[in-house]
């Protein structure tokens, strides 16, 4: 299935002036992921986020043609669990900002990238990225469930010092009386959920 619908939209890639050039390549990225080829499924991600935004840059859309917009859009969505399976966490950022630049859009895709290892099991990425988040905006309405998945993290992992390191620089960090309550007072909604959090993680680890 994977191998015939690679071959079919392999054909339509190379005519660059077709008006499926572009979703072909985006089609020809999906089948080899499904063939297990995600390295060359990323390059091809990457390959349909360039274009796609040149493309705009160069005059817009035509009549017929999948958006560019969406498709450079959808992109760089997808390349964020690519790039879970075969990239080094460590260079996630470089290799975000390199895309997207720095700031928010590359935190953004960071932020992505953080829960997917955290959901997968993989704490020590999942952590180095929650650090690194926290680092970049420290007082942002985020950073205390980062520093809360790292915590529920380490919290059955057999890694007791990095637990009570990690569980000391919560409740001292989010507390009632911290720089972050301060920064976020004026959202009650978030205050209440992270300190029903707190209490309930306070009262099963301490």
């Amino acid at each position: 299935k994977w191998k015939d619908a690679l071959k079919y939209y392999g054909r339509l890639i190379n005519k660059p002036k077709s008006r499926h050039y572009l979703f072909s390549l985006y089609k020809v990225a999906w089948c080899r992921y499904r063939l297990s080829d995600t390295r060359a499924a990323l390059k091809g991600l990457e390959q349909v986020y360039m274009e796609s935004r040149r493309a705009k840059e160069e005059g817009g859309e035509e009549k017929g043609k999948v958006s560019s917009i969406r498709l450079a859009s959808e992109a760089l969505r997808d390349i964020v669990p690519f790039y879970s399976e075969i990239g080094d966490y460590q260079q996630a950022e470089r290799y975000f900002e390199s895309l997207v630049g720095g700031g928010k859009p590359a935190n953004k895709m960071l932020d992505r990238l953080a829960y997917i290892y955290a959901n997968r099991g993989n704490i020590e990425a999942a952590r180095y990225l929650f650090h690194r988040l926290i680092e970049a905006e420290p007082l942002s309405p985020k950073a205390f469930d980062y520093q809360y998945q790292i915590v529920v993290n380490y919290s059955s992992a057999g890694k007791g010092k990095i637990f009570k390191t990690e569980l000391y620089n919560w409740i001292t960090n989010y507390s009632p009386e911290s720089e972050w309550a301060r920064t976020n007072k004026k959202d009650e909604a978030l205050l209440a959920t992270a300190y029903e959090s707190r209490e309930k993680t306070l009262r099963n680890y301490v």
